[in-house]
């Protein structure tokens, strides 16, 4: 019997806790539960050497790292190692999430201090120019924030109202059971699922759920 209908990458872009080393891993097409031992003796040092750089670019942040197998937020490992993702050779669910996860924190009231840790000055400068043009989906508009909010407050109307508890609690709202009857229900309904996709919408979800406190 089969219970998991989705493969490593789109299991690993869905949790909200990953480790760098699983991240890393998935950027080179690797399960990310691989060990240093089992890879290939020509991507050891290519590997370790990317692992060494994400934790020093976090730990910019004044954000503890212990080793590269703590579990940590999921948006911030994905935003850190974006810029190591290539297409080819990174799943594209894997450079969606990363893409996502840098558009999560550009949102934010220290978005110069993530960007210079993603990403360097080039980063800083592509996301300031799109800011001040007021293109491009890193502009978060009244709009917009009101529109993750109401998302975010239905999302949990949802696991408040379930009867049984299948969404989880208010306080923490089962993203991943919520999207499989999204798609059933997309399915019924003959919506497309172009912007739906499981790490778009576990993007946006979390996105949402933190729009609720947030009035920056």
């Amino acid at each position: 019997m089969i219970i998991l209908n989705s493969n490593v990458f789109e299991r690993l872009a869905s949790q909200r806790l990953v480790t760098i080393s699983e991240v890393v891993n998935s950027l080179f097409g690797l399960n990310p539960n691989t060990k240093t031992k089992d890879l290939k003796e020509e991507m050891v040092e290519e590997v370790q050497d990317i692992k060494k750089t994400i934790s020093r670019n976090i730990r910019s942040l004044n954000i503890q790292v212990s080793s590269v197998n703590d579990e940590m937020n999921s948006d911030l490992v994905f935003a850190a190692t974006h810029d190591f993702m290539r297409e080819g050779i990174t799943p594209e669910i894997i450079i969606e999430k990363g893409k996502e996860a840098v558009i999560a924190y550009s949102y934010s009231n220290d978005w110069q201090k993530y960007m210079m840790a993603f990403g360097g000055r080039p980063l800083v400068e592509l996301v300031s120019q799109t800011r001040k043009s007021g293109r491009g989906q890193h502009r978060k508009s009244d709009e917009e924030q009101g529109t993750q909010k109401m998302m975010g407050l239905l999302i949990k109307l949802l696991a408040y109202k379930h009867p049984n508890g299948k969404y989880g609690t208010v306080q923490k709202p089962t993203i991943s059971e919520i999207y499989k009857d999204i798609l059933a229900l997309a399915e019924k309904e003959q919506v497309s699922e172009k912007g739906i996709k499981r790490s778009a919408f576990h993007a946006k979800a979390s996105l949402a759920l933190k729009a609720i406190h947030d009035e920056s």
